[in-house]
């Protein structure tokens, strides 16, 4: 019997220590936040591309370099009608956001991503991606067709985006043709940095 009191005693003795007098159980987990461990990643990102003037659409007669012609506005795209013997352009700007160290990334314009019947008819159906700097980012007639790599450098300034091509006078192949840019797009990567 005298033994059964020594032990209830002290199983009660080591249950005393582990409330440690305070009527609860002995902290053994135990949580801190920690000062000054926030960190933020860089961003990149390409604003919607705003076209340059009425309609984005310019307009020159075809005359091979080196002394081509000016181009002139075309104000109202949606009533115009593309001619034989002319070269035509369509300008758009996008805001660039590229901010962290080290950001590296590609910027394309694929014209093959363009609709309609005119891709495949004109001559030199093409694009181009350069910075307000105007370092040439993507040329689609090049290889390779990435020129350079967007970097933080260009944050909140826009890149021109251009999509050019000709009509050759006596060109039978473009008439009725059209062309729809809906699946045209501006795309940028990031690429591992350097």
């Amino acid at each position: 019997m005298q033994r059964q009191i020594k032990g209830a005693l002290a199983a009660t003795v080591a249950l005393a220590v582990m409330l440690g007098g305070g009527n609860s159980l002995a902290k053994w987990v135990d949580q801190e936040s920690l000062s000054g461990a926030k960190v933020t990643a860089g961003t990149l990102s390409l604003g919607a591309c705003v076209k340059d003037g009425a309609s984005g659409w310019s307009e020159r007669v075809y005359a091979p370099d080196p002394n081509p012609n000016i181009y002139t506005e075309i104000a109202d795209i949606a009533s115009f009608r593309l001619r034989a013997g002319y070269d035509y352009v369509y300008y758009c700007y996008s805001p660039v956001s590229a901010t962290g160290p080290r950001l590296r990334a590609s910027v394309t314009a694929d014209p093959s991503l363009a609709g309609g019947t005119l891709p495949t008819t004109v001559n030199a159906f093409r694009t181009y991606v350069t910075t307000q700097s105007n370092v040439e980012l993507y040329n689609s007639t090049l290889t390779p067709k990435i020129r350079s790599d967007l970097t933080s450098a260009q944050n909140a300034q826009d890149v021109l985006v251009t999509v050019a091509f000709s009509i050759l006078p006596n060109d039978p192949l473009s008439a009725g043709g059209t062309l729809n840019m809906a699946g045209l797009s501006l795309v940028t990567q990031q690429l591992a940095p350097i």
